[in-house]
């Protein structure tokens, strides 16, 4: 005889914070940077363009700028006849940039599973929102790359080659100091923002310390500094870690939506609306939303969902970057320096050691 036939089945029982960590947001300071940029009182981007942006879909947006006379010279004699040294004007495009993401629900597909059909939405949500935000930060350190300067005016003893400035590892404690140096010289002044990686933390760590224990204060460093870290700032061969040096005012990003999203579209079973997303600030997005009806077994592994219905949520971002005009990046320095501080011996100092003479 046996009693197998009603043996319990295995016992399930909720515990999200067992997954929580595969949901954890990672470091997006790149984003979070530029984002904070939108609304700083002297933003590249001002109201009424950010504004006029939001709903020009189909429009050609240009800035109208202003240009220093370069070739202008100063006279040195008295003269019945006045000189015009007057500015220029020009027009300056946005380039439009789109990221779209989504996910699909078949909400009868809970009857039979230990998941609810909001614990899979949610989740779903928040996998789609790492995706966006991994995206986002990647095109900002791209963005940050592209107008790095090629100009520094004075990079004191260190090596500027490829627009970017390298310190040794014996330039550790004064790197983040020097970095005012380097916008000095090119005219920036102001505060300064610090987009690095995880060697970043690190640095203002080491240098932090000394101030504690007071063996050496170097707070000084980081005074009218703000620090954002990312993780998509890769480090060459044997650098200890890279970051861009941006004062306040030189770049921002913003956001348009498309036709149907801002007039809040709907059309039979489909709806367009407009909303602003977790860590994104105030970018608008639009969304997309609409339901179907089909067979959808093989998709949801249910071999009776054969005529059954489907949720398809759709998120879309059209932004642009604003950066501070630059008639001539070639002899005019850019607002980003970008630099890298080679790896060292951690924490052992090298002694050469000499015979005394006899």
């Amino acid at each position: 005889m046996s009693i197998v036939a009603t043996r319990m089945l295995e016992i399930r029982k909720q515990s999200e914070a067992m997954y929580q960590h595969n949901f954890a947001a990672k470091e997006y300071g790149a984003m979070e940077f530029y984002l904070q940029q939108n609304s700083k009182p002297n933003s590249v981007a001002s109201m009424a363009l950010q504004q006029e942006y939001n709903t020009s879909m189909g429009k050609t947006i240009k800035v109208p700028v202003l240009e220093r006379n370069t070739s202008a010279t100063v006279g040195t004699s008295r003269s019945c006849t006045i000189t015009n040294n007057e500015t220029s004007s020009a027009l300056v495009s946005l380039t439009d940039q789109t990221i779209t993401d989504g996910f699909i629900m078949y909400p009868e597909r809970y009857a039979n599973n230990d998941i609810t059909y909001q614990q899979h939405w949610n989740a779903n949500f928040q996998d789609m929102l790492l995706r966006l935000w991994q995206k986002m930060d990647e095109k900002c350190v791209a963005d940050l790359g592209t107008y790095k300067s090629a100009i520094i005016n004075d990079h004191l003893n260190y090596t500027f080659a490829s627009s970017t400035v390298s310190a040794g590892w014996n330039d550790r404690e004064n790197i983040i100091g020097d970095m005012k140096v380097f916008q000095r010289s090119n005219n920036y002044r102001g505060h300064l923002n610090l987009i690095g990686n995880f060697g970043l933390i690190s640095l203002a760590n080491r240098i932090n310390r000394y101030g504690v224990y007071n063996e050496k204060n170097l707070n000084y460093e980081f005074e009218d500094m703000s620090g954002y870290i990312t993780g998509n700032i890769s480090n060459g061969d044997n650098q200890f870690t890279t970051l861009y040096c941006v004062p306040d005012g030189q770049v921002a990003i913003i956001s348009k939506l498309n036709r149907e999203a801002a007039a809040r579209a709907k059309a039979a079973l489909h709806e367009w609306d407009w909303v602003t997303m977790p860590g994104f600030g105030n970018l608008k997005w639009g969304t997309h939303y609409y339901e179907a009806v089909g067979d959808f077994h093989v998709a949801t592994g249910e071999d009776d969902m054969i005529c059954s219905r489907a949720q398809y949520f759709g998120w879309e971002l059209n932004f642009g970057f604003v950066h501070a005009y630059n008639p001539d990046t070639t002899t005019i320095p850019q607002p980003v320096i970008k630099a890298q501080l080679a790896s060292g011996s951690n924490g052992r100092i090298e002694v050469d050691v000499m015979s005394m003479p006899s």
